[in-house]
């Protein structure tokens, strides 16, 4: 009995992970797709989902047929569009010109290799889809019966290969490109555009909130790690990355994301047009203006712990954010605010400041020494 629990355990945790892993991208409604494979986009016509045997101007999808890869052409069958289901996050894939036609997981299957079929609409998970937007234009595609992505087999593009679901991997094979019929170009979700509040505060104007984009300002991708080994390993190789505080978005509707220096430092610009990233000299004068206290003033009213609420006199609404260090979290939320300057100190350390809960014994906010790697807050000022 103690052995099937346990077993039981395992699954249930193993799922857990991989809908924690899965973010959900939101996707047009009712827009013809081309589905590409990562492997060939770019490259050449091929890899894109195809249902053998069906041509123009014959409009009949063979019920069972499985989804393989091939040229693309004009009929029908490679075309798809998505439908949203009742469950929020997930899609219906739509076949052609049919309206009761689905993409199905065979047998509403959960193991590695099972087949992605065409099926009459019924409604069941194993019709249910989540896209993921990587960056770029490239999606992985989640089943939401099994968790899984779906996949090439065999890691393989060549025409009638076919298209299954497998474990989640990293790999070309596993990721696609939705192609506009229309347009022929490869669809990208908008890029992220934070609503800025301004605050004067003396002569100069910062943002009223900790900054929060997912795209440089040329409108490249900002990586976003999901575990702390992405964010180790893309800082090990003095590369930008983003996260959120205990890699949970929602904690980024409050506090923002936080960055390491790479990012900050990028040539390709993290602030948005018209403002920049606040320099240490930045800092100091905005302590100048306010002089005393200053670390009360900045902070919110409410959300600090152990009665470490301040007045925001100016709007600033300083939140505790926390932070994320090289070995783990350096602080947690409600009890400091970190925010990365522009100003480096040689080639492993920069400049921050930071608000610290405890506004009796440190009425001020400092500035202090930090490696590279360390993940903060950002606030920017206006040019």
């Amino acid at each position: 009995m103690r052995k099937i629990v346990f077993i039981i355990s395992l699954f249930m945790l193993s799922n857990s992970y991989n809908a924690k892993a899965q973010k959900a991208t939101e996707m047009p409604t009712g827009k013809k797709f081309y589905i590409q494979s990562a492997m060939n986009y770019g490259k050449n016509y091929g890899g894109y989902w195809d249902l053998p045997g069906v041509y123009q101007p014959s409009r009949a999808i063979n019920k069972g047929a499985n989804i393989q890869v091939w040229n693309l052409d004009a009929h029908h069958d490679r075309q798809f569009t998505l439908v949203k289901s009742n469950l929020k996050g997930y899609y219906e894939i739509q076949v052609g010109y049919t309206t009761n036609s689905r993409v199905d997981i065979q047998g509403r299957g959960t193991g590695n290799g099972t087949s992605v079929k065409i099926w009459d609409k019924n409604g069941q998970n194993n019709q249910k889809f989540l896209f993921q937007h990587l960056g770029n234009g490239r999606f992985k595609i989640y089943d939401r019966n099994s968790g899984k992505a779906i996949c090439l087999a065999g890691r393989k593009n060549a025409n009638g290969t076919n298209v299954h679901i497998w474990d989640d991997h990293n790999g070309p094979w596993m990721e696609w490109y939705l192609i506009d019929v229309e347009t022929k170009k490869a669809y990208e979700p908008s890029q992220s555009k934070q609503k800025i509040t301004e605050v004067k505060i003396g002569d100069q104007v910062w943002m009223g909130e900790n900054l929060n984009v997912s795209h440089f300002r040329n409108g490249d991708p900002i990586p976003v790690a999901q575990t702390y080994s992405d964010y180790k390993k893309a800082t090990d190789e003095e590369k930008p990355i983003s996260c959120y505080y205990e890699f949970d978005s929602v904690n980024g509707v409050k506090y923002g994301k936080m960055y390491n220096w790479y990012t900050v430092n990028d040539p390709r610009g993290l602030a948005p047009n018209g403002w920049r990233v606040a320099s240490d000299a930045d800092w100091k004068q905005l302590v100048d203006f306010l002089g005393d206290k200053t670390s009360i003033k900045l902070k919110s009213k409410s959300g600090w712990k152990q009665n470490g609420n301040g007045t925001d006199d100016y709007g600033f609404s300083a939140l505790p954010a926390g932070s994320l260090g090289y070995t783990g979290y350096g602080s947690g939320i409600g009890l400091t605010a970190k925010w990365w300057t522009s100003t480096e100190i040689g080639e492993e350390k920069a400049w921050f400041w930071s608000a610290n809960y405890n506004s009796k014994n440190l009425p001020n906010i400092g500035s202090f020494k930090s490696p590279k790697s360390s993940g903060f807050s950002v606030r920017c000022v206006k040019d």
